[in-house]
């Protein structure tokens, strides 16, 4: 296991020494004018690490390392070469390190970090696993290099990541009317991975949204989305708080019709269709959803009654006359 520490190591006076005519070279490359880019410094460093140079180059990204320019780039270089000349324990601290010191976690570093703990066996890879997946799972390159990396640690991770769930929702938070189509995209074609990221990105949302139309096309969308789940306290409960805002709401009361009710969390589903017909009348969707619920709650001739009567009003229905056939069976 890796023992980290931020102590300078034993090498640094040798690498002094050893590192004066790289310097030299380097300092004489730069007086020719042309000022060296952090692109071009990287670069040559990186050369520096292939073509023999190596103690030089690591002198220079050692120092570099503690200034305000130094890329993630850099640091994760050095800490490679540091792990390939079996300095494990430095190059973990200098990596944590950085991590310590950055506002935000860098991939890059993440990513060398894991790769050194994966090499020496270290359980705390798992750790830096799930945190690159938590916070840089939207990037695609991300993804790639845990699947070719660690395929047997990313089958424990969330199949979307947090990462992923925030950018949706900042994407979708701009745009709140296109959320209905998606969820629709869900019913003709469904796909649990885009279920679970559109659940999680509406509700990380939900934070953020300041009008009441915005948030019930939200509770809606959660709504529908948990029955596409499977979950039906989950459904039920994102209805009753959609109603709340609109008590009269026809597809809220739709997806009340299809679940058992909980008092605890709201009125039985019969007495919110009833409202909700009573306020849409013309809506068929609405009075068939309650013949169908009274009838499932053995209210049979209830039920019968109110579809008569439908009928009566309505003799050429088509969801009506669809609906006798399916009581009648």
């Amino acid at each position: 296991m890796l023992t980290p520490t931020s102590k300078p190591p034993s090498w640094w006076r040798r690498l002094k020494s050893k590192a004066a005519s790289g310097i030299t070279r380097q300092s004489a490359v730069a007086g020719r004018g042309v000022e060296e880019t952090i692109e071009r410094r990287l670069a040559r460093l990186s050369r520096w690490c292939v073509d023999g140079r190596v103690v030089a180059a690591e002198l220079e990204l050692y120092e570099w390392r503690r200034l305000p320019d130094c890329p993630a780039e850099a640091v994760a270089l050095l800490a490679g070469r540091l792990e390939r000349s079996n300095r494990q324990a430095l190059a973990a601290s200098l990596l944590n390190e950085r991590i310590a010191a950055s506002h935000e976690s860098e991939p890059v570093i993440l990513q060398t970090l894991i790769a050194i703990h994966l090499a020496a066996g270290d359980s705390r890879a798992a750790t830096y696993i799930a945190r690159l997946h938590r916070e840089h799972g939207h990037a695609p390159a991300v993804m790639r290099w845990l699947g070719t990396l660690c395929p047997s640690h990313t089958a424990a991770l969330p199949p979307v990541s947090h990462a992923t769930i925030e950018q949706l929702a900042g994407e979708l938070l701009d745009q709140i009317d296109v959320i209905p189509s998606l969820v629709a995209a869900q019913r003709i074609e469904r796909d649990e991975r885009t279920i679970t990221m559109l659940r999680g990105a509406i509700t990380q949302m939900l934070r953020d949204i300041g009008d009441e139309r915005s948030m019930l096309t939200a509770c809606q969308a959660l709504a529908d989305l948990a029955m596409l789940a499977g979950e039906q306290d989950d459904a039920r409960r994102w209805a009753h708080r959609g109603l709340k805002l609109d008590p009269y709401a026809a597809q809220l009361a739709i997806v009340l019709s299809r679940v058992d009710d909980d008092l605890a969390v709201g009125p039985p589903a019969s007495s919110i269709l009833q409202g909700a017909v009573n306020a849409h009348p013309k809506y068929p969707d609405l009075r068939a959803a309650l013949i169908r619920r009274e009838f499932a709650e053995g209210r049979i001739d209830v039920a019968r009654r109110r579809l008569h009567q439908w009928l009566q009003r309505e003799p050429n229905q088509p969801l009506a006359i669809r609906l006798q056939t399916e009581l009648a069976a």
